[in-house]
């Protein structure tokens, strides 16, 4: 008689021989490329929680965007963002609240409850304080604290040492609910699992609790109510101060349509509930054979690198000579412009294909603030893996500019008042991403700041420019700027080779460009919080990839506008409607003419003292006009780029019919954005640490 094997016997029997499998930290992987069959995060995605308290759908984060992926929880471990099967209710308690110490050193806050749900009981408090006469916030240890009743408040009551008698304390705290059990359970709709299937799933533990007590993290696979558990791992507190990637095949599952159950619990008892979460779990297998895998996307932005400063765009130094190579072998845009002058519009801008007045990230912190959706919110719809690693600067996930990146990675200078550029970090991570990550499709976006101000490049690069270096400031910063852009086009080769040796690279679309460029004295700055020059605007883009027909240069107008549209439609995924920008993926595969010029609209929102915000520039062919407001007096620049590529004489005085007709562009253009702007949302208390490096980097006063 064949032996009877009934689905609870074999899920069990699937899942003990799994087991041992996966505590390896391996699993068998099926030969060719692999595609994301399915992600489990978000609500549509869950059949069931306990405590009933977790959070499925994050209304709050990025209020004004409509998409189910805005709507997805995140959790942030060691300044890597990612998406989570659920998280925990968070609320602002306290925002510039004060006090004052005791002659004990002590300061006693009652901070207002009601953010959090009326089911609440008790909350982790995360406070950061600001004593009198510094400017420095010190974060606090976290505090687990009862909600109390006072008079018909809900109040959370906090007492602090701050280790002097009589001070004035500036308070800002974030409460954290706290989950009534120590356990959690996690259940999926039920999923289909195709042949050579692997789950994939991030361990994590927020770090608003002082954890010290290990979690014991496991996963069962459960066709109704008969269960087996494939997976278990504890993991320790200093194993959890980062996230812990985890890859379980399910080959057992193959064809079975099963829910997957996920549950955590503290290995302490008497600990205070632990802020469990799943990082991003993923069902992966094998492409069909019959379909071929789309390009991959590599998105590099160096801040700050203007193209005059490039080899490819003429500069006499030897700063770029891979950029040379890439130019070589791909298409070169000669002519374009940045969204602004700044780091936060352009970047939001090469984004999302609006221009600042419309998603209203302009500076100083502004979120998100118009429904649109992004280039990672396509890719990742289409399959993609998304993933980014930034530096320093206002590419913070907070403002909207994660949305749709599985993970986003914020890298930190250790000095934040000497904020310095990453970027052999910054590729170093993506490389070791890189190297688990298969041969599915992927979205990276890399953006360092080497380049930026200040300017210290390794002390092997000191040999470069230096003969014949003039003794003033001014060279030797432009020496010591271009030091860092050969850094980064050393470092570049070194990223690409190993990708081509690896080979990530022969089915991937590579985007080099940069998000503003630098003054150094040509209209009286230093820096780009000055007008918008073609100094600060005019930033480099190649493009080299298969399809692309390499080998050209292409003369006409191009903005960052355009950057979501042509990555889009050259790996054929839908543009969205939100988009205002135009593709340029014919031109890339060399298929009919460039597109003809039309007027291209740039602002800058930091300006010089004196110097109203914002100051506004059109490019119409070669003419160019600049308007901005000095004094209360409207003022105009005029120039004519052909003849004048550095902007030295202003023409408006001479030619009054191109002023006004350039002018009537620049209104006609505010005029149509402002009509359809959604109003911002309020501020959000600033993070301390990011204040500091905000400060530092000239964002914020």
């Amino acid at each position: 008689m064949a032996d009877l094997v009934t689905p609870a016997r074999k899920l069990a029997r699937w899942g003990a021989l799994v087991a041992g499998v996966v505590a390896a930290g391996c699993g068998p992987a099926a030969d060719g490329p692999r595609r994301i069959v399915q992600r489990l995060v978000g609500a549509d995605q869950v059949a069931r929680v306990v405590p009933a308290s977790l959070v499925l759908r994050d209304e709050s984060t990025f209020p004004t965007q409509r998409s189910a992926v805005s709507r997805i929880p995140t959790a942030t471990i060691a300044d890597d963002t990612r998406y989570v099967l659920a998280g925990y209710e968070r609320a602002n308690v306290a925002f510039v609240q004060r006090g004052r110490s005791s002659a004990e050193g002590e300061v006693v806050f009652e901070l207002d409850a009601s953010p959090l749900s009326p089911g609440a009981t008790a909350a982790w408090l995360v406070p950061t304080l600001l004593l009198e006469g510094s400017r420095d916030w010190q974060q606090q240890e976290p505090v687990a604290v009862r909600i109390a009743d006072r008079d018909g408040r809900r109040v959370l009551p906090l007492r602090l040492s701050v280790g002097e008698a009589d001070r004035a304390v500036t308070l800002n705290a974030v409460a954290y609910r706290l989950p009534d059990t120590s356990e959690s359970e996690i259940s999926t709709r039920p999923v289909t699992f195709p042949d050579h299937a692997v789950l994939e799933v991030s361990l994590g533990r927020l770090a608003v609790e002082p954890a010290s007590s290990p979690v014991r993290y496991a996963i069962d696979v459960c066709r109704g109510t008969d269960c087996a558990e494939v997976f278990a791992e504890s993991l320790s507190a200093e194993q959890l101060a980062t996230w812990n990637d985890r890859r379980i095949p399910l080959d057992g599952a193959a064809g079975e349509t099963v829910s997957l159950r996920f549950r955590s619990a503290s290995e302490s008892a008497g600990d205070p509930a632990p802020l469990v979460v799943w990082g991003d779990p993923r069902i992966v297998a094998p492409w069909k054979a019959a379909v071929e895998p789309p390009p991959s996307v590599l998105l590099l932005s160096i801040d700050t690198l203007r193209a005059d400063h490039t080899e490819p765009y003429g500069y006499g130094r030897a700063t770029s000579p891979f950029l040379t190579e890439l130019a070589g072998r791909g298409v070169v845009f000669e002519h374009a412009i940045a969204e602004a002058s700044t780091t936060d519009p352009s970047h939001m801008t090469l984004f999302t294909s609006v221009p600042a007045d419309r998603h209203g990230v302009e500076c100083c912190m502004q979120g998100l603030a118009a429904p649109v959706t992004t280039l990672a919110e396509s890719l990742r719809a289409a399959g993609f893996a998304t993933v980014a690693y930034t530096e320093n600067g206002a590419i913070a996930h907070d403002r909207g500019f994660s949305i749709g990146f599985d993970r986003f990675v914020e890298n930190k200078s250790a000095d934040l008042f000497e904020p310095t550029g990453q970027v052999a970090l910054t590729f170093g991570q993506a490389r070791r991403w890189l190297d688990g990550a298969g041969d599915r499709p992927f979205f990276l976006f890399l953006h360092t700041y080497q380049v930026h101000a200040p300017y210290h490049p390794p002390a092997r690069y000191r040999k470069f420019f230096a003969e014949g270096l003039p003794d003033d400031r001014r060279a030797r910063m432009v020496a010591d700027y271009d030091r860092e852009i050969r850094f980064v086009d050393d470092e570049l080769r070194s990223l690409l080779e190993w990708m081509d040796g690896a080979g990530h690279l022969a089915n991937t679309l590579v985007v080099v460009t940069s998000d503003h460029g630098e003054e150094f004295f040509e209209h009286g700055s230093l820096g780009h919080a000055t007008l918008p020059y073609e100094s600060v605007l005019r930033v480099p883009l190649i493009v080299t990839g298969p399809g692309v027909v390499g080998g050209r240069r292409i003369p006409a107008m191009v903005h960052h506008l355009d950057y979501l549209p042509t990555i889009l439609e050259f790996v054929g995924v839908p543009v969205p409607d939100s988009a205002l920008g135009r593709s340029l993926a014919p031109v890339l595969r060399g298929k009919g003419e460039p597109p003809a010029d039309r007027p291209l609209f740039s602002a800058s929102w930091q300006l010089p003292e004196g110097i109203e915000v914002p100051a506004r520039a059109v490019r119409d062919g070669s003419s160019k006009l600049i308007r901005f407001r000095r004094g209360g007096i409207l003022q105009y620049g005029l120039y004519d780029l052909a003849r004048d590529p550095g902007e030295r004489r202003d023409l408006s005085s001479q030619e009054r019919g191109a002023v006004a007709r350039l002018g009537g562009l620049l209104t006609a253009r505010v005029d149509e954005l402002d009509t359809e702007l959604v109003p911002a949302r309020p501020p959000e208390p600033l993070d301390p640490e990011r204040e500091q490096k905000l400060r530092a980097l000239g964002y914020i006063e």
